[in-house]
C-alpha cells in the first residue's frame, strides 16, 4: 500500500495539490481504510503528502525553497556515504556498477533509465555500510524524483549519465575528493535546472 502510493506519487499519476481521499483509495485498491490511512501518515512523514484541517490531504507542493533545502541536505548526507563507500566498494560493487552504467547506456524508456538511475546512487549509499544514513537519504531523493522526471524528460539524461561515468571511475580509482566534487557537480546541475526551470511536475 505504501510502496503503491510512494510509486503513483514518484511517477506523477498523484499530482502535486491532488487531494487523496482513503475510501476512494481503498475502493480503488481493494483494501480496507485502515492500510491506506497508515501509508498517508507515513507519507505525511516524508513530506510527499500534507495535511489541512479545511480540505484533508493532499500530495504536497515543493517551492525553489524546498528545492534548495532538499538537495543541501541530500548532497551533505550522499557525500558523507560516498567518502564512505569510495573505501568499502570492492570489485563485485564495481562491476554491479559498471553493468547498471552499460543498461543505462542503452537506448530505452525514460521509466527504465530513472530505475536504473536509482539503482546506480542506491548502490553506492548502501556501500557506505550505514543504514540509517541510507534511509535518510532515499527519504529525501522519494521527496525530488517526481520533479527529477521531468525535468530528465525535457532535458534528456546524456550530461548526467557522462558525470555518472566519471564518479564510476573516481570510485574505481578510491579518489573520494575527486567523487565527492562530481557528484557535487552532479546534484547541483539538477537543483539549478528545476530552479531556473520550474518545478511544477
Amino acid at each position: 500500500m505504501l510502496e503503491t502510493l510512494r510509486r503513483a506519487i514518484s511517477e506523477g499519476e498523484l499530482a502535486p495539490g491532488q487531494r487523496l481521499d482513503p475510501a476512494s483509495i481503498a475502493l480503488q485498491l481493494r483494501c480496507s481504510r485502515m492500510p491506506v490511512r497508515d501509508a498517508i501518515k507515513e507519507l505525511e512523514a516524508e513530506g510527499l503528502v500534507v495535511s489541512y484541517p479545511s480540505r484533508g490531504t493532499e500530495v504536497s507542493r515543493l517551492e525553489r525553497s524546498d528545492i534548495e533545502q532538499i538537495f543541501g541536505i541530500r548532497l551533505a548526507l550522499e557525500k558523507v556515504a560516498l567518502e564512505r563507500a569510495v573505501f568499502r566498494m570492492g570489485e563485485e560493487d564495481h562491476g554491479a556498477l559498471h553493468d547498471l552504467l552499460l543498461r543505462m547506456d542503452e537506448p530505452s524508456d525514460l521509466k527504465s533509465w530513472l530505475a536504473l538511475n536509482e539503482a546506480f546512487h542506491s548502490h553506492i549509499a548502501q556501500a557506505s555500510g550505514w543504514p540509517r544514513l541510507v534511509t535518510q537519504i532515499e527519504r529525501e531523493r522519494r521527496n525530488i524524483d517526481r520533479y527529477v522526471r521531468v525535468r530528465v524528460r525535457v532535458d534528456g539524461h546524456e550530461q548526467p549519465q557522462r558525470e555518472h561515468w566519471e564518479l564510476y571511475q573516481a570510485c574505481v580509482e578510491r579518489d573520494a575528493a575527486r567523487a565527492c566534487s562530481i557528484l557535487e557537480r552532479h546534484l547541483n546541475r539538477t537543483a539549478q535546472l528545476l530552479s531556473d526551470e520550474g518545478v511544477s511536475p
